[in-house]
């Protein structure tokens, strides 16, 4: 099972994991304890469940979770359209405005990775981090241009 959540408590300074039906204390005073999690046979609302752990009791996100928010942001929104990845609006004051992409260059690659489905440029961008500059290849009005936007953060919203 991926690790869904992360828990902290800070009386004890323990963190726990979960797996298939328990919580297992992987650090702190309560390391190597375990705490099921499921009754039988029906699963307990994980909310409930929470509720009932102590207020010392945090939950933390997963590195997965982490990995997600601090995703690189380049600041497009993308359409699929005859067979290409086109841009059908950029964000203002975004890294893509910086870098002067426009409505409808069709994406062709970033760092020499193909963009061939409107996933692929969320997928690859993941393998960057904020504050660092990318190659990203575009096709404008017939003729492939290279830009190099140097990737921000999501702004809140």
């Amino acid at each position: 099972m991926d690790d869904v959540f992360v828990l902290y408590d800070r009386a004890s300074n323990s963190v726990w994991y979960p797996d298939e039906a328990t919580l297992r204390a992987v650090g702190g005073a309560r390391k190597g304890e375990i705490i099921p999690f499921l009754d039988e046979p029906e699963p307990v609302k994980l909310a409930d469940w929470l509720r009932e752990l102590p207020d010392s009791t945090v939950l933390l996100p997963t590195e997965e979770d982490v990995r997600e928010w601090n995703r690189p942001f380049l600041g497009v929104r993308l359409e699929e359209q005859d067979g290409a990845v086109v841009i059908v609006s950029v964000v203002e004051d975004s890294p893509a405005a910086e870098a002067e992409f426009r409505e409808d260059d069709r994406l062709l690659s970033l760092e020499d990775r193909a963009v061939e489905a409107r996933g692929d440029l969320g997928e690859i961008l993941l393998d960057f981090d904020r504050g660092q500059t990318v190659e990203i290849v575009v096709e404008r009005d017939g003729k492939k241009l290279t830009l190099h936007p140097t990737l921000g953060a999501r702004p809140e919203e």
